[in-house]
């Protein structure tokens, strides 16, 4: 199926009681269930369905039609997307079916495809894009942890982003302000600081912020250009997770105590969770303040959803 209407069901936000500021949509592949990640300004959420092998796709969450990206990995290899930028190109990773190795991928606006690999890294997954075409991800070493990655295409350069026992590398902006989660041992950050996963908010030269939502693990996942940050946090295991929007401005407003991290108090209007789920994890926001993501049910299985403000 190139392309094609998705049925939606009814936003099922509406008419439920909740203190939540947004109304939800289930998104789903035909016969299949899905995640959606990255969202961009024009409202193409980049999704995967799961059949025998993913199969990422596109959903448009104005017009509920769905397209194919061009992923073209080697035969009997899987695809998943991660990330997508205002002109349409796609990034993620493509892996064989014993995942003995896994290559980041990105297709062009034009549709080409390309892979590249993280030249110290046994396992590379891109995360996401911005309109420059910088790409961000996590690399995965040969023995225990990971490490963040920036790749510039253009200069041919990798980064190397906050190496611990868990980061990922997420959401970029435009100017380079990029979002993930890392793990940090106690007193990591300061004095007082406990052990878990922190959100962060790292500059284009190279300074992090770390903050905690609500004193849980935090997972930061998606920015946008105009400052707005989404994630999820709870305590492991998945997914009893709760979704969040926040604003970089409260992470540059609130300066870090000596245990030197934003402690954030984030409210029940500015949180997410879709009515009967046991986790909702937002992964992207788009310039209108649409939120993508993915959250699952009581029965254990995934879905993507769109999330737009009720105001």
């Amino acid at each position: 199926m190139v392309a094609g209407s998705l049925a939606l069901v009814p936003s099922v936000g509406q008419g439920t009681p909740t203190t939540s500021e947004y109304r939800y949509t289930i998104v789903d592949y035909p016969g299949s269930t899905s995640v959606c990640l990255a969202i961009n300004a024009r409202l193409d959420v980049i999704c995967d369905a799961f059949f025998n092998q993913e199969l990422p796709y596109v959903y448009n969450a104005r017009s509920g039609r769905i397209t194919l990206p061009a992923a073209a990995p080697p035969a009997g290899w899987s695809a998943a997307a991660f990330g997508i930028n205002d002109s349409g190109a796609v990034v993620g990773y493509v892996y064989p079916p014993d995942d003995s190795i896994e290559n980041g991928f990105v297709v062009t606006k034009n549709g080409e495809y390309r892979e590249f690999s993280v030249p110290w890294a046994a396992y590379t997954e891109a995360r996401g894009i911005n309109h420059r075409g910088v790409i961000t991800g996590t690399a995965f070493f040969n023995g225990p942890g990971s490490a963040g990655f920036i790749y510039d295409p253009e200069a041919g350069t990798y980064t190397e982003v906050l190496p611990s026992a868990y980061t990922e590398t997420m959401g970029i902006t435009t100017d380079g302000h990029v979002v993930g989660t890392v793990y940090l041992d106690a007193g990591a950050s300061g004095p007082g600081a406990p052990a878990g996963q922190y959100g962060y908010l790292r500059a284009p030269n190279g300074s992090a912020t770390y903050f905690r939502v609500n004193g849980e693990d935090t997972y930061a996942r998606g920015i946008s250009d105009e400052g707005k940050v989404v994630g999820y946090f709870g305590a492991l295991p998945f997914p009893e997770v709760t979704g969040f929007v926040t604003d970089v401005k409260e992470l540059h407003s609130s300066k870090p105590p000596a245990a030197g991290f934003v402690a954030l108090a984030i409210s029940a209007r500015n949180q997410l969770q879709i009515p009967g789920a046991l986790g909702t994890l937002p992964q992207g926001i788009s310039t209108e303040g649409v939120v993508s993501g993915a959250f699952v049910d009581g029965s254990g299985d995934a879905h993507g959803f769109v999330a737009r403000p009720k105001d």
